[in-house]
Parts: C-alpha cells; structure tokens; sequence
C-alpha cells in the first residue's frame, strides 16, 4: 500500500526527475454503485503508472527512460 504522494514522487523519480502528465478518471460499478477515482500517468513514451484510491499503484517500468530502471 502506498499513499498517491509517495507514488507520485516514486514516479518522477523514475522519469529522470521530469514531469509527468496527470489525468484523473471515475469508473462506476453500476451493480454495486460503487465509485472508484483513478490516477493516470503519463511522460512522452506513453502511460507510465496507475494509482486507485486505497494506496494500489501499478508502474509500467518498459516505458520509463532506461537509464533509471
């Protein structure tokens, strides 16, 4: 579990100390009603991480620059 600041930071990090692009997205259970936020991350090679509310982050580790990993 890790709080959306520390992926965050973990994220610019591992992009070299660059910025990220950031987009926000909703998804609805219909079923349940249940509303979850996402957190989508981006740098110039594509989407590079992902983060739900609840401290689960996924990092796409093939689209950060080489040199960091």
């Amino acid at each position: 579990m890790i709080t959306k600041n520390n992926f965050e930071e973990k994220l610019y990090n591992l992009n070299n100390q660059e910025l990220l692009h950031h987009d926000k997205r909703t998804s609805v259970d219909y079923e349940t009603q249940k509303v979850t936020h996402i957190h989508l991350y981006y740098n110039d090679n594509g989407h590079i991480g992902t983060w739900i509310r609840g401290g689960n982050g996924t990092i796409f580790e093939e689209r950060l620059p080489k040199e960091e990993r």
